[in-house]
């Protein structure tokens, strides 16, 4: 079977034109490989008749610009010249010639090139939105690829312009973010109030995460990423779908940080009136990016990064009842006390057990061999404690409220946004601006904004704008909003109520907020032990051999394992999970491997991801 396609033009005037035969094809019908259009003949195909139609396109623009507009005088030619255009479908060079002005009418130039009122860029959109998207997700050599695998692109097209493209997008971006200003509140107080209600709240977390550096090898330059969410309550939930914002820029570098916030926050439509959260390490340079930005703001200290400096004490206390069985069991149990106040708020107190924590340890300065690293994790907790006095709020009235505590969302954004990118798995090195530009692009994609972005700055491109649905953002249950009833090694963060007043509390609370109980986050049904009587004993759930585990698990609590012939259960404290508020899943199952039987180690994985 022999295919042959044509290329007709039919003109304004309503006159058709065959240019030209675009292809002709000898098709067999005998084997399954010979059904349809092979990868090769639909790249000609495209090539092609991409050739042609440009052709026909600047031919008609040439000869519209080829009289004077306000004369009709024939313009006269200085000089032939050539343009290269760049396209999703291969390069292709036109004549460019250069014509002079009429002497109708004065100009600042004697002569004029018409193309370039056309070609203004040397690349056509389309495949710059493209080479900015994936070199956005995977590598510019990885970009490279997939462009000349599935489109005739050039073949001359290398790593660095991919590189060169992208760089410019982020710049452009960068070029559109309006002047850095110490403070972004905006109005008086008396305005506010003629804003109209609210919808929803907000939630921001910010966190760092560190490259290497290619500039100097032996050191890594920290990379700022951070979250904003909004969500609204269960009334407001109807024909509403929450936002998620996603932000990132090297710290050392921008000069526009608290800016770069202030946009992020007015695209998701933040009033001066609406309720939001901050949530951060505690870091000096990220508590300042934080203030000024919103009258109704809160600040809190991440109960997650605090859990873990606890924790390291607690490996210490562990090392110190091998030496000594009564002081040390004393000594574990002074931390677990220091562990309550932080956990309530009560920050002297806090301070206050610290001093005694200190002297209690003493009687070890012969005996324990890391007594020095007991003493520097105590002054450390001190230092950190008590430059962010005002940032630690009650946990534990935050957390049975349902309100964020932890910036476990954050956590897993960094390993999104930067380490997938930047140096997962790969032996990559940044320069600081390549990085900071790099992200720019990145978070966009991510975003769902790109799209957008690149229809704003070509009105008439054909190209289909829609938000990315919350792929990536944690979704409403169930481990957004994971609750874990009270283990009974813990329950002194609770206060001491009967075991019937404590079902029918949790069961009025789960009601009132929508949430989905502890195992709903593992796809399983609850065993035996969930009725309300027994819902503050450790609740134990199935554990699926493909678990979608929340950032920030094992931190700051234990872990306990019960087995049995048939089933393998697991008792998390909610010291253990007390940081997953508002923590989100990974977007690929962590498999938890071991064996099946009773004197089997089953290892969960935690979503804490170093870069």
């Amino acid at each position: 079977m022999r295919v042959k396609l044509q290329l007709v033009i039919c003109h304004d005037d309503g006159q058709e034109e065959t240019v030209a035969d675009v292809i002709a094809l000898n098709k067999n019908n005998q084997r399954i490989e010979h059904l349809g259009l092979s990868l090769a003949e639909s790249k000609q195909l495209l090539g092609t008749l991409q050739h042609h139609l440009l052709q026909q396109q600047v031919n008609t623009f040439l000869d519209t610009h080829s009289t004077c507009p306000d004369c009709a005088t024939p313009l006269k030619l200085k000089a032939h010249g050539s343009r290269s255009f760049r396209t999703l479908f291969g390069t292709f060079t036109f004549q460019s010639p250069r014509r002079e002005h009429c002497d109708c009418k004065p100009h600042k130039t004697a002569s004029f090139r018409p193309l370039s009122a056309l070609l203004t860029e040397p690349v056509a959109p389309e495949l710059l939105y493209m080479e900015s998207k994936w070199s956005s997700l995977v590598s510019y050599g990885l970009s490279l690829d997939a462009l000349k695998d599935f489109l005739p692109v050039d073949l001359s097209l290398d790593v660095k312009t991919v590189r060169y493209d992208t760089l410019k997008v982020a710049k452009r971006l960068e070029a559109e973010l309006g002047e850095n200003q110490a403070s972004c509140i905006e109005g008086e107080p008396s305005d506010w109030e003629l804003l109209p209600p609210p919808e929803g709240s907000f939630k921001v977390g910010i966190d760092g995460g560190y490259v290497r550096n290619w500039m100097d090898k032996k050191h890594k330059f920290e990379v700022i990423v951070g979250k904003s969410i909004r969500r609204f309550a269960k009334s407001e939930a109807e024909n509403k779908t929450p936002s998620v914002k996603r932000f990132g820029f090297v710290q050392t570098l921008d000069t526009k940080s608290k800016r770069r916030l202030y946009e992020v926050l007015h695209a998701q439509n933040f009033q001066m009136n609406q309720d939001i959260t901050f949530l951060s390490d505690g870091n000096d340079s990220l508590r300042q990016l934080q203030l000024e930005m919103s009258p109704k703001a809160t600040h809190i200290l991440d109960w997650y990064h605090l859990s873990m400096k606890l924790t390291v004490l607690g490996q210490y206390g562990k090392g110190l009842v091998q030496c000594e069985t009564v002081l040390g069991e004393a000594i574990q149990d002074q931390i677990e006390r220091l562990k309550w106040s932080l956990w309530h708020g009560q920050v002297d107190k806090a301070l206050g057990k610290i001093d005694d924590l200190e002297s209690s340890i003493a009687p070890f300065s012969e005996t324990y061999a890391r007594y020095s690293g007991v003493v520097k994790a105590l002054s450390e907790l001190r230092t950190y404690t008590v430059n962010n006095r005002p940032l630690i709020p009650n946990y534990g009235e935050r957390y049975r409220r349902g309100e964020p505590i932890a910036t476990g969302f954050v956590e897993s954004t960094v390993n999104e946004v930067v380490s997938k990118r930047f140096c997962k798995k790969q032996q990559m090195q940044w320069s600081k601006e390549g990085a900071h530009l790099l992200l720019q692009t990145r978070v966009r994609t991510l975003n769902g904004e790109l799209a957008g972005i690149f229809k704003r700055w070509y009105p008439d491109l054909d190209m289909k704008v829609e938000e990315l649905p919350m792929a990536a953002c944690p979704p409403a249950s169930p481990c957004s909003a994971v609750y874990l009833p009270s283990a009974a090694k813990d329950r002194r963060l609770t206060p001491r109520l009967s075991q019937e007043q404590k079902g029918l509390d949790e069961r009025a609370r789960v009601a009132s907020q929508g949430l989905s109980p502890p195992w709903g986050c593992l796809r399983r049904q609850p065993c035996d032990r969930t009725s309300p009587a027994q819902v503050t004993s450790p609740c134990r759930f199935l554990l699926p051999r493909l678990v979608h585990t929340p950032a920030g698990w094992g931190h700051g609590g234990t872990r306990k394992r019960s087995t049995s012939r048939s089933v393998q259960t697991w008792s998390v404290s909610p010291a253990a999970m007390a940081g997953v508020w508002g923590c989100q899943r990974f977007a690929d199952p962590v498999p938890c491997v071991g064996s099946g039987s009773s004197k089997g180690i089953r290892k969960l994985a935690c979503g804490r991801q170093k870069l």
